[in-house]
């Protein structure tokens, strides 16, 4: 379309202009949108490593509660055992002289001499 006339060249600039004016409203908006789309993201991002530093801490103390009770548990049963050796020697010699006892009776039932120990 050849305008030659200048009120067709006027429409043709206006409604340019106006097309162009559209386009930068819209990105205009896009830009807002970007902006608060980044805002909010800053915003859920430090929430989520505040929350995740305040669930390593938790995680931390309860970690240290865990090892305390179980370093109890580890030097009650150290204390234990201390004080079950001496009473199993005694069960074990015992057991030792009983089953060279049991021995001997085996070996005079069946008339073979049984070696010492």
């Amino acid at each position: 379309m050849a305008a030659n006339n200048p009120a067709d060249i006027q429409e043709i600039i206006d409604s340019r202009l106006k097309r162009l004016e559209e386009q930068i409203s819209a990105l205009h908006k896009r830009v807002n949108d970007f902006r608060l789309i980044n805002f909010i993201l800053s915003g859920v991002t430090l929430a989520g490593v505040v929350s995740f530093a305040f669930w390593l801490g938790g995680l931390n103390s309860e970690l240290k509660r865990n090892t305390a009770e179980l370093d109890k548990l580890n030097n009650t049963v150290k204390a234990l055992s201390d004080k079950l050796i001496p009473p199993m020697a005694v069960v074990e010699t015992k057991i030792e002289n009983l089953d060279r006892k049991i021995d001997r009776i085996d070996d005079k039932l069946t008339g073979q001499v049984a070696p010492q120990r």
